[in-house]
């Protein structure tokens, strides 16, 4: 046990410093058995391990994510107990929106065997799922193809113990945010969205999505496209499907950011947003390309499927702001199918590279 070690690329993290490593870090510092003689001369009465320096140090600060035991004990089913630690972090980083993780990359985690048939891959999961859903911590899944069709994918949402826990984070973490909550809000009471109904919207949407954004090119849809007869359901329709203005659109927020950074001398927090901006090129650039290389044949049922959904849906829509909805939409379903690296892993990746001029 003490010789077990992690080789880390900016995995590890040290929560008093507040930064990740990349280097080879042990587990245990040091394992006495029964029998075995201690350090001071006394005899081990029973098997004693002493925790690493890097772990002691997270659990002091609090660096700890708890799960509840009463309700992982009511589990048998051996992969369930093992897709619960993977749940917390899947959910707790996506908020409440659903999670899509491909098949392989499962088996890997899990340590199982992979089918190559859609069918036996059900078979084998479903006893796991279906008990995870039964006790609260699914609320439903199912496992489709990618688009690409090379391999299967999940798609689980949170349940009720996950909804609860949410519940206790967001929108009401810190007085900026429930600032920012409450401003998006009245911004769709304006635009005569029910209070309700915006409130609900706003607690399904995840960290990184701007409303904001989504709101005001909503906005620039209306004040130049046809007669629609329904422009609230614009707006609730947009955020609650996740849809994102295209890249070119600048929004208030977009501007404000960039007369700031603009202003501003060069500090951590500009160096922050400089790499959520290059993240964030970074994931749109890798999601364009995977579209791209894409059988022509899945290519064109993909854009043809979501071209014919968004007709339906916003029948007002103008063939180029129908063409800019229809591109975000492919890009949405296909995300999970593509390897990206967390933001952790970019900004670990970019650190000493960046320089702000």
């Amino acid at each position: 046990m003490s010789g077990t070690h992690i080789e880390s690329e900016g995995a590890v993290y040290f929560a008093k410093g507040k930064r990740r490593a990349s280097a080879n870090f042990h587990v245990f510092d040091m394992t006495v058995t029964t029998g075995e003689v201690f350090p001071d001369g006394g005899v081990a009465d029973q098997n004693y391990v002493w925790l690493s320096q890097w772990q002691l140090e997270n659990l002091n600060s609090n660096y700890v994510l708890p799960i509840d035991l009463e309700f992982y004990r009511e589990l048998t089913a051996p992969i369930a107990k093992a897709m619960v630690p993977l749940l917390y972090q899947w959910f707790y980083a996506a908020s409440r929106r659903p999670v899509q993780k491909r098949y392989r990359e499962l088996c890997q985690l899990l340590n199982i065997g992979v089918h190559s048939a859609l069918s036996k891959a059900k078979e084998k999961l479903t006893p796991a799922l279906s008990q995870l859903k039964s006790i609260g911590y699914l609320e439903n899944w199912d496992v489709v193809r990618t688009v690409d069709g090379t391999d299967f994918k999940l798609l689980i949402t949170p349940g009720p113990i996950f909804q609860k826990e949410i519940d206790k984070c967001i929108p009401y973490r810190d007085d900026a945010v429930q600032s920012v909550f409450k401003e998006v809000v009245q911004a769709l009471v304006d635009r005569k969205v029910d209070e309700k109904v915006a409130r609900r919207l706003l607690l399904e949407i995840p960290d990184d999505y701007d409303p904001m954004g989504t709101i005001e090119w909503a906005d620039d849809i209306v004040a130049r496209g046809g007669p629609i007869a329904n422009p609230p359901g614009l707006y609730v329709s947009f955020l609650r499907d996740g849809v994102r203005p295209p890249m070119q659109f600048v929004s208030s927020k977009r501007r404000a950011e960039l007369r700031k950074k603009a202003d501003e001398e060069r500090n951590q927090q500009v160096m922050r947003q400089a790499i959520e901006a290059y993240y964030h090129e970074y994931r749109e650039q890798q999601i364009t390309a995977y579209i791209e290389t894409l059988c022509s044949n899945l290519k064109n049922k993909l854009f043809r499927e979501l071209d014919k959904k968004a007709a339906k849906e916003y029948p007002f829509l103008t063939s180029e702001q129908r063409a800019h909805l229809v591109q975000r939409m492919a890009m949405k379903e296909v995300e999970a199918e593509v390897n990206l690296i967390s933001l952790e892993e970019f900004e670990a990746r970019q650190a000493g590279q960046l320089s702000l001029v």
